[in-house]
């Protein structure tokens, strides 16, 4: 009897403890949710990205939550992915949160942070959120997210309410087209040999030579990007520091122009050229160079040999590198 006693005592106690779990809607539109999804944009990025590197932000959600079945005087949680290990998780990314101004990398589901909401047990606590998910490159993204991930839940201090619909679920939608992409270039005659005309123009306002040359790229995964804009950043690693590319004619120098911009040896990866390439639908883009070729110096001995003289360019040291896609 004394053993039924205590065993009565010791269930009843379980009960009145762990009978009540904290349960948490966020107020929108004047109704009560326990789930909100946002679809992420279909998102393209260079894999030669930094890690760190945030690639998508939401925005700012203001939510009014109120909570209650609090067994105990207890905080509102957020818990990272509910339900979710971390070999559910998407390669390569790294989810996050912005609190109250403070960010958050989301770590695992056994982990939580605190909100400002109070729940006395027994009551109800009413406050507000202002929360901003985002996302960052973390390693080599592959594989992506079918359906729609968990990323956070509100719930009490002894972790998560197990009853279906009873807690706010924050959910992003479309993690399967968080993908990366990679280009391949190549720069087509730029070191050529060209005939200048040694007259009055070219010693007082110099030659520009139309497409002596052409700079192409081909993108790749294609499907995601044909049609799109690849932004590559053009340089040199010409170490003159002058402002003109050097040829075999001493005192001759030129420049290269593209789309209406100039690369000249200032051009380097501290401070590169900008150059959008429009891809059509396989992926594939081509600008064409022209060249603008300058009198530097008019006392040279060629000069005065013949009307017209070929000049070969020295070779510029063009590089490129992805920058980002469109």
């Amino acid at each position: 009897m004394r053993y039924l006693s205590f065993t009565v005592l010791f269930c009843s106690l379980f009960i009145s403890k762990f009978s009540f779990a904290l349960a948490c809607y966020a107020v929108v539109n004047n109704s009560d949710i326990a789930t909100e999804t946002v679809r992420v944009d279909d998102i393209i990025i260079p894999e030669s990205a930094e890690n760190g590197s945030i690639i998508w932000r939401s925005e700012i959600y203001n939510r009014k939550v109120k909570c209650n079945q609090a067994g105990v005087d207890e905080y509102a949680y957020f818990y990272p992915f509910p339900n979710i290990t971390p070999e559910e998780l998407p390669k390569g990314m790294k989810f996050g949160l912005v609190y109250n101004g403070t960010s958050y990398d989301l770590e695992s589901s056994g982990s939580k942070i605190k909100t400002d909401i109070y729940v006395k047990k027994g009551g109800e606590g009413n406050g507000n959120i202002n929360v901003q998910v985002y996302i960052k490159k973390n390693g080599t993204i592959s594989g992506g997210y079918n359906g729609d991930l968990p990323v956070y839940q509100l719930d009490g201090v002894g972790g998560l309410n197990g009853t279906p619909g009873s807690n706010y679920r924050f959910h992003l939608s479309n993690l399967s087209n968080i993908v990366t992409g990679d280009c391949t270039y190549t720069l087509n005659g730029i070191q050529s040999t060209t005939p200048v005309n040694v007259n009055d123009d070219l010693i007082s306002n110099g030659q520009t030579i139309s497409s002596v040359g052409s700079m192409s790229v081909t993108c790749t995964p294609v499907e995601k990007l044909k049609n799109r804009t690849a932004n590559m950043d053009l340089y040199t690693k010409s170490s003159s520091g002058d402002k003109f590319f050097g040829t075999d004619k001493d005192g001759l120098g030129y420049q290269l122009i593209i789309s209406g911009s100039t690369i000249a040896p200032s051009v380097t990866s501290g401070s590169p050229l900008l150059v959008p390439f429009k891809l059509d639908g396989s992926a594939k883009a081509s600008i064409n160079v022209d060249q603008k070729v300058s009198l530097l110096s008019a006392g040279k001995d060629w000069l005065y040999q013949n009307s017209e003289v070929t000049a070969k360019s020295k070779n510029p040291d063009l590089h490129m590198k992805l920058n980002s896609f469109q």
